[in-house]
């Protein structure tokens, strides 16, 4: 079954509902990603359902919610969001200095590390799939 043809106007009016709608759940998902400090997936499902939006609504990418989550952190994390990532990243030096050879790899150098995700629920170093040191 084909979905129906909508005409130019109302079509273009049917897209801007959807992308506002996607970028209201992006909006949503990214403030529970920055406070709560879930996963996307999760954040997205969440939004769905806390906007009162059937559970088959479209999602936005994860581009999307990380922008939403850039200018979240922009509004309300500015003032904190720099030292934070700053120490974020000295310890994530010390970690994969210590998990060398488990080839350790960045999962988040854009900025967007909040304090509030728990590194051992998302954690990205291989060690998680690999049970034992690569050979050198």
């Amino acid at each position: 079954m084909h979905a129906p043809i909508i005409p130019g106007p109302a079509r273009a009016m049917q897209n801007a509902r959807m992308d506002a709608m996607q970028s209201e759940i992006a909006a949503t998902a990214a403030r529970m990603v920055v406070e709560e400090g879930l996963e996307y997936g999760p954040a997205k499902r969440r939004a769905v359902k806390q906007l009162g939006l059937n559970a088959r609504t479209a999602l936005p990418d994860n581009d999307a919610v990380e922008d939403a989550v850039r200018e979240y952190i922009a509004l309300f994390c500015a003032d904190t969001q720099p030292a934070e990532l700053a120490a974020l990243r000295k310890l994530a030096v010390t970690w994969m200095e210590r998990l060398v050879d488990f080839r350790p790899y960045r999962a988040a150098p854009s900025g967007t590390a909040r304090r509030r995700a728990c590194p051992t629920s998302t954690c990205s170093c291989s060690a998680t799939t690999r049970s034992r040191p690569r050979s050198r």
